[in-house]
């Protein structure tokens, strides 16, 4: 084992494809008109995230890559131990979902179950079978939504309010200070926006 682990702890993370989901993520948040607090939040996020999935890829694997001799496997090959990968991936979790939840709710449970938590079925189950191809297409699929709910939080919990429409922020059709379309007004209100990572 190296007396030097932080570059073989990095390797054993995937850093080519978990730098590549990140910085997908922050360009989708440039172009949405993400505000920087929240790209910082999301980039946390992201990258926590596939730093659990890439440690946890490798500590799945490290049996089977230490029998056919994967030297390129810092785990299999020596260089870190279990306990060390085991424990930073406890801690970047622990990260992975406090930064999650503060892009916004529906953000952050989008990004843990169909981002991170689709990965991870991915490693632990999926890997060897017809639907490897599926958790990483749930991930690609829901980043932009990720994304866009992180920009504008509120969006998701959006829904008339038939009885108190002082309460709510979209306009309801029985309030009498707003026109219906057609009556030569657009109606006003917030509206929701449209709408690994990567093979291990």
């Amino acid at each position: 084992m190296t007396t030097r682990p932080a570059i073989p702890l990095l390797r054993a993370a995937h850093p080519v494809p978990a730098f590549a989901v990140t910085m997908l993520t922050v360009l989708l948040a440039a172009s949405m008109g993400v505000g920087t607090r929240t790209a910082v939040i999301l980039f946390v996020a992201v990258f926590s995230g596939q730093l659990v999935v890439g440690w946890t890829n490798d500590l799945v694997d490290r049996e089977r890559d230490r029998r056919v001799g994967r030297r390129d496997k810092p785990l299999a090959a020596g260089q870190i131990s279990v306990g060390l990968v085991r424990s930073t991936t406890g801690v970047a979790s622990v990260v992975c979902v406090a930064t999650s939840l503060l892009c916004g709710l529906a953000a952050g449970l989008l990004h843990l179950t169909l981002g991170v938590c689709a990965a991870l079925a991915y490693n632990f189950a999926l890997k060897s079978t017809a639907f490897s191809w599926l958790p990483y297409s749930l991930a690609f699929g829901a980043l932009p939504a990720v994304v866009g709910l992180s920009r504008d939080p509120a969006a998701a919990s959006s829904a008339p309010c038939w009885d108190s429409p002082r309460t709510c922020s979209t306009p309801c059709p029985t309030s009498p200070t707003t026109q219906r379309p057609g009556s030569g007004d657009s109606p006003t209100g917030s509206h929701p926006q449209p709408f690994r990572f990567w093979r291990r």
